[in-house]
């Protein structure tokens, strides 16, 4: 993304996309530049947001579905 647009949009579609797609208590994994705040977008999607490695130019996250 270095010298591009970092909007959230494209971030919030992915995210919002994977609630949706996902079965309850499912889960989503995503690979990320480090500077991507997908952790503060999926707070309003999934209950477990959790950075499995984050190597300072790239991270890896699992999100959560609920249980409902």
């Amino acid at each position: 993304h270095k010298g591009f647009d970092t909007k959230n949009t494209l971030t919030e579609q992915f995210v919002s996309a994977a609630k949706r797609l996902l079965h309850h208590n499912g889960r989503a994994y995503f690979v990320t530049n480090s500077f991507i705040g997908i952790e503060k977008i999926a707070k309003q999607y999934f209950t477990s947001i959790e950075v499995l490695d984050n190597n300072k130019q790239f991270k890896i996250i699992r999100l959560t579905r609920p249980k409902t």
